[in-house]
């Protein structure tokens, strides 16, 4: 009789221990006691679970679901979580971002600055969702903006010359 009270004890304890690590591995970490979020998207391709959640480049936590909306299919929701010590403020945006040319996504955190206690989110709220396209994420706005006026300018001036008598290049 002690003999398989100690079997059941050792089967218990390896099934607990084999639920926690399997937890563990998709990005749940059941003892962390990390807040969690959530953010929509239109199209999370690349995303998986266990993708991480950065602020400025440092991560802070990993996507732990993936799921359609009930309400709108077209719509998807990612929940994740970010390490208890990061205060959000309620008007961060959760950006989804490429993580580089070669593919994979990630998720970046933009606030200006850590909450101070009233205007902080509350676990398990839901932050705004953006996807940012391969171009908007190496590039910025400005400079992309600069860039095409320029390259506006040039093809305007180009174009404007060709068929005039008084041109070189002129093409008739």
């Amino acid at each position: 009789m002690k003999r398989e009270v100690l079997i059941a004890l050792f089967a218990a304890i390896t099934l607990a221990i084999s639920i926690w690590g399997y937890q563990f591995i998709s990005g749940k970490n059941l003892f962390s006691g990390d807040h969690n979020f959530y953010a929509y998207y239109d199209n999370v391709k690349d995303v998986n679970t266990a993708t991480p959640v950065l602020i400025n480049g440092y991560e802070v936590g990993t996507v732990i679901d993936i799921t359609p909306d009930p309400e709108n299919v077209k719509r998807i929701r990612i929940d994740f979580t970010v390490k208890r010590k990061i205060k959000l403020p309620q008007y961060t945006i959760a950006q989804l971002t490429p993580e580089s040319p070669l593919g994979g996504k990630v998720i970046e955190l933009k606030c200006d600055k850590m909450c101070d206690g009233s205007n902080c989110a509350k676990n398990k709220s839901e932050l705004k969702g953006e996807a940012v396209g391969m171009l908007g994420a190496f590039v910025d706005d400005e400079e992309l903006e600069t860039t095409v006026e320029a390259v506006s300018t040039i093809i305007d001036s180009t174009l404007g010359k060709l068929g005039e008598e008084s041109s070189k290049d002129a093409i008739d």
